[in-house]
């Protein structure tokens, strides 16, 4: 269909699924799952699905980056 914009692709998401998140950043769901309980990685719930948004992603890795530097 000529001139209709894949919005799919053309917006920019601010939350990632469990998968999208570990994907992103080469991770396996169970570290990430692991992270969220101990309260390292925030997460929303939006009906069943649980989501991690960008801010939080970019906390996450702040944290990270700061035990490292230990």
């Amino acid at each position: 269909m000529a001139g209709q914009v894949d919005t799919a692709r053309s917006v920019e998401r601010n939350a990632f699924t469990i998968n999208e998140f570990a994907h992103r950043n080469t991770l396996s769901r169970n570290s990430i799952y692991r992270e969220i309980s101990d309260k390292r990685l925030r997460r929303i719930k939006v009906g069943s699905r649980t989501l991690i948004t960008k801010a939080a992603e970019a906390d996450w890795i702040a944290l990270c980056e700061q035990e490292a530097g230990r």
